[in-house]
């Protein structure tokens, strides 16, 4: 979207939406309600702090669920970012088939 935006606007209009997002993403962050912070734990031990946590991600699923998606979207992401190197380096359709296979992952096709 950037670079519809910098071809068809410009370079100022581009930086210019991009200020105000930062800035309207700051004013959003400012506003969150803060919240107190929980009652210390009896537990003192560095292994039993550990299991604790341990304990909290594996009975809370939506915790366990958004780790494992993060985990997952690192170790593809990876995998995902070579894409470009395959039509330069071993086929021979040049640069221009390059710019095609950075296009395809937003779009669902790999």
């Amino acid at each position: 979207m950037g670079g519809f935006m910098y071809g068809i606007f410009g370079i100022t209009a581009s930086y210019a939406a991009d200020v105000l997002l930062t800035i309207a993403g700051l004013v959003l962050i400012l506003n969150v309600a803060s919240r107190p912070l929980p009652p210390e734990s009896e537990e003192q031990g560095v292994f039993d702090k550990i299991k604790a946590g341990l304990r909290f991600v594996f009975t809370n699923k939506i915790v366990l669920a958004a780790i494992s998606l993060d985990l997952f979207a690192v170790l593809f992401g990876g995998a995902v970012a070579l894409l470009p190197i395959l039509p330069t380096r071993y086929f021979t359709s040049g640069h221009s088939v390059s710019a095609y296979f950075v296009l395809l992952p937003p779009w669902g096709l790999y």
